[in-house]
């Protein structure tokens, strides 16, 4: 598991998060980049100005052909699953929601 600090995950609110390195976005990148649309990044001056931040960008996922990035996140799980277990044939999952599309 990713640490954060001294030894101790990084804490928001009442959940601990695990901050993958980058080495492994890398190679997450390379596991779902076939799988994915590439999808631009926009921006808005009038919503930038009242943010209030210098630039503010949008990465527009909900191009993607179920319309969020849950895509990425789910093709990368199942992928490192399929390469440590190879003789997993099926994968179920639940939701109710546009990750379950994915």
């Amino acid at each position: 598991r990713r640490v954060h600090g001294e030894g101790e995950p990084k804490r928001m609110g009442d959940v601990s998060v695990d901050i993958p390195s980058l080495e492994e976005i890398k190679e997450a990148c390379l596991r779902v980049r076939h799988a994915v649309h590439k999808t631009p990044i926009l921006s808005c001056d009038t919503i930038t100005r009242l943010s209030g931040v210098p630039r503010l960008v949008f990465k527009c996922e909900n191009l993607q052909k179920i319309g969020a990035f849950k895509i990425r996140g789910a093709y990368n799980a199942v992928s490192k699953l399929r390469a440590r277990a190879p003789h997993v044939t099926d994968v179920v999952t639940h939701s109710s929601g546009n990750h379950a599309q994915a």
